[in-house]
């Protein structure tokens, strides 16, 4: 793409998460109000959701992140559509220590279909087949690492990380690719979800709880935008 056309591109993105960062705070003020703070418990972090304009400019940022990154229209748009999911997500699991069925499984479901038709009419089944290996093994190391350690992480970490890593393995081709990307995820998952822990102080109180969604939202967008890097 001809560069004035990319900076077009990357600026409409950009005004498009700042515009779409509004009704993004709606909904995950409304699905975060359904449960109370209070009901979190005393061993949980202290809820705190962001302010107006430090949603736009990182949603902002996102888009047209997300935009520099995948240059077909196929694929810009379902991935601009996941980063509005963790967003919001990001948001709720923040406040409530909780991901939201009504958001994950319906989220899932629709991932599953639109990367199974656009595979079969651009992508091709090697990609779609990298996807189900990257939902399967993210998912699965993720999930015995909760009923192995249960308060290190829920079960709505592992929902979520069929979603992320259904993202992370449609960006391949090749499962080895695939696999080692989903890797490259679960250590910048860790780090992020590591940071995050040190900041509320959690090595200090071992019983404090910490949601985790955040760092694998964080952790696997930057997994999706740099894997050319990462897997050349």
């Amino acid at each position: 793409m001809p560069p004035p056309f990319l900076i077009l591109k990357i600026t409409l993105a950009f005004l498009a998460g700042l515009a779409a960062a509004g009704p993004l705070g709606v909904a995950a003020d409304r699905l975060a109000a359904r449960r109370s703070p209070s009901q979190a418990g005393s061993t949980t972090v202290e809820p705190a959701s962001p302010t107006l304009t430090t949603l736009r400019v990182v949603t902002g940022i996102v888009f047209a992140v997300l935009a520099a990154r995948f240059e077909p229209a196929w694929q810009l748009g379902p991935y601009l559509a996941l980063a509005a999911v963790l967003i919001v997500l990001s948001i709720v699991d923040a406040v409530t220590h909780r991901l939201p069925n009504a958001i994950v499984w319906p989220s899932i479901a629709v991932g599953l279909v639109v990367v199974a038709v656009l595979s079969g009419l651009h992508a091709g089944v090697d990609r779609f087949a990298a996807a189900l290996l990257g939902a399967a093994l993210f998912a699965g190391i993720i999930g015995a690492t909760h009923f192995t350690y249960p308060r290190g992480m829920g079960r709505g970490d592992i929902k979520l990380t069929v979603l992320l890593g259904l993202a992370i393995g449609w960006t391949q081709s090749e499962l080895l690719a695939a696999t080692v990307l989903v890797v490259y995820a679960l250590i910048a998952c860790s780090f992020l979800g590591l940071v995050h822990a040190l900041r509320f102080g959690a090595l200090r109180r071992p019983s404090l709880q910490v949601p985790f969604g955040p760092a694998l939202a964080a952790g696997s967008l930057l997994v999706i935008i740099g894997g050319p890097y990462l897997v050349p």
